[in-house]
């Protein structure tokens, strides 16, 4: 395992070290750290002992295959995964999103092209971006069956919290701060993927699928409402309330 310092790090995961010294390269000049693992079982061992803003992780590899990696990852983080792959496989992809990736790159693709998706990620999970939460109440805490604090980026049922992807919650938050409002999939692509990300409206249908069927484990079925061919809203029904974004904190 190979690794350059930086606030912000990168893991590489891919066995194909001339590749991952070219992108530690390109990284470093962009003022990255990056720490380089050859195999998954290396890699994970690297994500259990500090902290990344990024997991960048190939879909071939010796020991653990891309998908058991991109599994083991989503047990115990949330931090972004861009996928590497040479398969031009349509079901793969959807499965690796519907995993838990949050975007991918097909081989071979340019150094500029890497950098963009690389800001665009690390962007939203090192809090260079906003959520934007116009946090009103919806409801009292106490009252409301779902209690979303974007400060802590935490969600909870009747005092249970539930354990939500970063782009779940971030759907969440989006439908959840306005009940009633219609959000079309390209919205919903714009405020919680941005533009940069170059993905398509099926991540959006991957995400509200896993948030509903959080929800429904929660005893909160219903919370979202579909509008076929128009898009996705929060029940006025449904009851919930939105944190302020500084309440919550130090608790």
């Amino acid at each position: 395992m190979i690794e350059s310092v930086s606030q912000y790090r990168v893991l590489l995961i891919d066995d194909d070290g001339d590749l991952t010294r070219l992108l530690a390269d390109e990284l470093a000049r962009e003022g990255f750290g990056a720490v380089r693992s050859s195999c998954g079982e290396e890699g994970l061992a690297a994500l259990a002992g500090r902290e990344f803003q990024l997991v960048v992780l190939d879909m071939m590899l010796p020991g653990l295959s891309g998908e058991q990696v991109l599994e083991r990852i989503r047990q115990v983080s949330d931090v972004p995964v861009l996928i590497l792959t040479a398969r031009d496989e349509h079901d793969l992809l959807v499965r690796m999103l519907r995993a838990g990736a949050d975007d991918y790159l097909m081989k071979p693709f340019y150094p500029d092209e890497f950098l963009a998706r690389v800001y665009a990620l690390v962007r939203r999970y090192a809090g260079w971006r906003t959520l934007g939460a116009a946090a009103s109440f919806h409801g009292q805490p106490a009252e409301a069956g779902l209690v979303v604090d974007p400060a802590r980026r935490r969600v909870a049922v009747g005092g249970t919290e539930l354990a939500l992807t970063r782009r779940e919650f971030d759907v969440l938050i989006t439908l959840a701060a306005h009940p009633g409002v219609v959000r079309t999939k390209a919205q919903l692509l714009d405020a919680v993927w941005g533009d940069e990300a170059q993905v398509d409206g099926e991540v959006v249908t991957v995400a509200v699928s896993r948030l509903r069927r959080a929800l429904a484990g929660a005893g909160v079925p219903d919370a979202i409402e579909t509008l076929r061919g128009i898009g996705y809203r929060f029940a006025r029904t449904a009851r919930v309330a939105v944190l302020p974004s500084g309440e919550g904190r130090g608790r």
